[in-house]
């Protein structure tokens, strides 16, 4: 008999590949997994064999134990490892709620000049 396979969701591969390595990373089972996040074990097998539809609180559960950065599978088309993106993220990370609120409007704002001249070459502006 054939196995069944479920059904793969836009998000699947992208969050298989992001939990897969992480566990690996950590030397850990799944079933050590399953033990230490109480999350069933077919689940942790299902994200990584890009199969189900993960409940809401279990994918709450596996980003927060591999410390996954959601963006990977909810804006999976962006390169995230792009280092220019990568280091603005981290930038923003390090305001406080303050420094956030201050500089939002100013990115914004930054960003709509940017878009009314189309794509700017930063590089030439030396």
């Amino acid at each position: 008999m054939k196995k069944r396979k479920g059904k793969e969701r836009p998000f699947s591969r992208p969050l298989g590949n992001a939990a897969l390595p992480a566990r690996k990373e950590r030397g850990l089972s799944q079933g050590q997994v399953s033990n230490q996040t109480g999350l069933d074990p077919r689940t942790i097998l299902n994200i990584e064999n890009y199969n189900g539809n993960p409940r809401l609180d279990s994918l709450y559960t596996i980003v927060r134990f591999y410390g996954i950065d959601p963006r990977v599978f909810f804006y999976h088309e962006r390169a995230l490892d792009d280092p220019a993106r990568s280091e603005f993220h981290a930038l923003v990370d390090t305001c406080t709620e303050d420094e956030t609120v201050a500089l939002t409007p100013i990115v914004r704002a930054i960003l709509e000049a940017l878009r009314e001249k189309g794509s700017v070459n930063l590089d030439d502006n030396t």
